[in-house]
């Protein structure tokens, strides 16, 4: 036909196309079966595995091109390191590179680390970019002083598009004793709903057979309560975890919060689970929101899962809100400057008595709480001054609590009427330092507020506390937290806080701000019986102070000083440093004085604790050493308690193509239960890590520190890029 179906090429062959570049001694181009064939061949192909541009290379004995675009590459090896001097380079026989599908298949391939053959597979699939694919992934090695060695081997199964599930089946091994896990972790997204879901089951735990006999056998432990609830405990034990999202519509949407254990002391054992092992509260909940122009509303069900635990600081039952609804209305400048707000409350508490306190000693039932306000704003370039009448009527329908006996029922409503007018001025002056153009305000505030006393001593006391007073508390209209309780007033709140602003930017550089409140008359209305008012003329002196140096520094203080009692009632620091999220460092402090005439004990169901007074540590960084070094770093020190509570130091080493990393990890375990001495015994959890990432293949190791690296705000871990 004298068309020409074959050339022959002889002799510095080059095939250049977008994303692919081969170099060879001779090749042939059939245009027949559209192929062109490569001989003793070394290539590079663009990859995006980590958003940023990357090339794999290798040498091929015979590379064949597609049609397609995809490659097959026969005696061929495979790398993203640098060419000179690889560290891990894979050989195989066969080496499919798919552009279609973005993966590579290495058939009968071996991984090289530095010219030693580490693993031979007959099958081998990895992906060229983030394309999420089905197969084993890397085993995951672990180690815990409390549950000894665990190997996991996760499955990743790319069910479609928009969903996907990872299932981890675990072997531990401790005291010549063998446990079997399996957690299943289930994601989805849609256009309107997202959501994951853990499941973890671990069938016939013997440890925890184990533990439950030698916690009977042992002297010292006197809960009867805690030692039921061990006994009926199963050996088979399982948890599970779904957070759901659902867009209804484009005013109403719905969320779903899920966790369940079925025993108080899973979730402490094993640390690959999604909560904090010191967790004791489990939220169970579902919320629907509603939000529109002038009203806003929220209906939830909620209740807790306290998980009481020997050798653990005591856990309180929480109220269960069965139902709870939640409505908010604003229509602002309704008639010139005059504003009508309403919020609103309905709540029907219950309590589950498994442990004490019973259900018999709290109050149970209904409260209806409505508070319309309006409020007229006086308002120019100079300041402002804005009165406002509220009205709180707070309605109860319960039943109280008895030592023994049926319940008597309690029918009471309280109408409390607020009255409050704030000012303020607006002043602001521009300057300069160091050539810098700057931008500072200045705004004096007060606000006086008068509540006449009610007495609501018979009323009951569902979710209401009493606070250390900070300056962000300094123009609240109630001194308690939460609607039982409303406080009587004459009070004159002053502040003053000052701003420093960019001209050029705009963004902040310093916030300060200063208050106090003097009292007119004495505070009558107290959180329980046998409470002492606050019979003090004016308030601790309260600071705060935001600082804002540089785009990657910040600073933040307040302070509260107690004039009466010269102490410091209340203080908080931190210091944060964040360069493009590997640079971090992080410290905390946080100071509640614990002298019971500032702080009013909260109810027994507080979800922390009781004791409201703290005084807690915290440092973390993540800084590197070179261009390859860095070092990571946290420590949670409980001063008041003299506890350490969590540290963990590491050293890790990143290239271009690979990464490793060595963590270990000090935890705070529990405390000895049957100790009869004077000092209190503590018990630590000793956890090690070992990653080794070859990028763009995968990672495996020593355990997994995902949870760990969560205390380092803002550190953006490389091992997830």
């Amino acid at each position: 036909s004298g068309k020409i179906n074959k050339i022959q090429l002889i002799g510095h062959v080059k095939l250049e196309q977008a994303k692919q570049l081969v170099l060879a001694q001779r090749g042939s181009l059939n245009f027949n079966s559209h192929l062109i064939s490569l001989h003793h061949a070394l290539y590079r192909i663009y990859t995006n595995m980590h958003h940023h541009l990357q090339f794999a290379w290798g040498q091929s004995q015979l590379f064949k091109h597609h049609q397609n675009g995809n490659s097959t590459l026969l005696n061929a090896t495979y790398s993203v390191c640098n060419p000179l001097h690889p560290t891990w380079v894979i050989s195989a026989k066969k080496i499919y590179i798919d552009r279609t599908k973005h993966t590579v298949i290495a058939h009968d391939g071996v991984l090289r680390i530095h010219g030693v053959p580490v693993l031979f597979t007959p099958y081998l699939s990895f992906s060229l970019d983030k394309t999420r694919k089905s197969g084993l992934l890397a085993p995951i090695l672990g180690h815990s002083s409390s549950y000894g060695t665990s190997l996991t081997l996760p499955l990743y199964w790319n069910l479609a598009a928009n969903y996907d599930a990872t299932l981890s089946p675990s072997l531990f091994y401790h005291d010549a004793q063998a446990i079997a896990q399996l957690n299943v972790h289930f994601r989805h997204i849609t256009a309107l709903t997202k959501g994951e879901t853990l499941f973890s089951v671990t069938p016939h735990d013997k440890l925890f057979e184990d533990f439950k006999n030698d916690t009977q056998n042992k002297s010292g432990t006197t809960s009867e309560d805690y030692i039921h609830s061990l006994n009926k405990a199963s050996s088979t034990r399982m948890f599970i975890n779904t957070q759901q999202h659902a867009n209804l519509s484009s005013k109403l949407s719905a969320d779903l919060n899920i966790n369940y254990a079925t025993d108080d002391y899973y979730i402490h054992d094993y640390n690959n689970l999604p909560l904090d092992s010191q967790d004791n509260q489990l939220l169970n909940q579902i919320i629907f929101q509603y939000q529109g122009n002038h009203w806003q509303w929220q209906s939830l069900l909620q209740a807790y899962q306290t998980l009481h635990q020997l050798n653990q600081d005591p856990a309180y039952n929480q109220y269960q809100r069965l139902p709870e609804l939640d409505i908010q209305s604003s229509y602002p400048d309704m008639w010139k400057y005059l504003t009508f707000n309403l919020s609103g409350q309905y709540v029907n508490f219950d309590y589950d008595k498994n442990f004490a306190p019973y259900d018999n000693t709290l109050d149970v039932g209904q409260r209806l709480h409505l508070r319309p306000s309006i409020s007229y704003l006086f308002n120019n370039q100079y300041g402002f001054i804005q009165p406002q009448i509220s009205v709180d009527n707070t309605s109860y329908f319960t039943k109280l609590p008895v030592t023994h006996g049926p319940r008597p029922s309690l029918s009471d409503n309280r109408n409390v009427f607020i009255g409050q007018v704030g000012g303020g001025l607006y002043l602001t002056r521009h300057s300069s330092f160091r050539h810098h153009p700057y931008w500072q305000t200045l705004q004096p505030q007060f606000l006086y507020t008068y509540i006449p006393y009610v007495n609501q001593r018979a009323e009951p006391l569902f979710d209401t506390n009493f606070s250390p007073f900070t300056f962000s508390q300094l123009f609240s209209s109630n001194a308690y937290d939460g609607l039982d309780r409303i406080q009587n007033t004459s009070q004159l709140a002053l502040g003053l806080t000052s701003r420093i602003f960019s001209s050029k930017s705009g963004n902040p550089i310093m916030s300060a701000g200063m208050g106090m409140i003097y009292y007119f008359n004495k505070r009558k209305v107290c959180l329980t019986d046998n409470c002492i008012a606050d019979s003090q003329s004016i308030s601790p002196l309260a600071a705060q102070l935001s600082f804002f140096p540089s785009a990657h520094w910040s600073a933040n203080a307040n302070v509260a000083w107690d004039i009466h009692n010269r102490y410091i009632s209340t203080a908080g620091a931190s210091l944060g440093y964040n360069q493009a999220g590997q640079s971090i460092l992080n410290i905390g402090y946080e100071y509640v004085h614990p002298n019971p005439s500032s702080i009013i004990a909260a109810p027994q169901t507080e979800k922390t604790s009781p004791e409201l007074s703290s005084n807690l540590f915290t440092i973390g960084s993540a800084w590197p050493l070179s261009s390859q070094f860095s070092t990571l770093g946290y420590l949670f020190y409980d001063i008041q308690r003299k506890r350490l509570q969590n540290t963990f130091i590491g050293l890790q080493y990143s290239t271009c193509c690979w990464a490793i990393r060595a963590i270990y990890n000090h935890k705070f375990n529990n405390t000895d239960p049957t100790n009869n001495t004077s000092s209190t015994t503590y018990h630590y959890d000793n956890s090690f890590y070992l990653e080794i990432m070859l990028k763009d293949l995968g990672s495996g190791g020593f355990g997994k520190p995902t949870g760990l690296l969560n205390n380092l705000t803002g550190y953006k871990d490389p091992f997830d890029a």
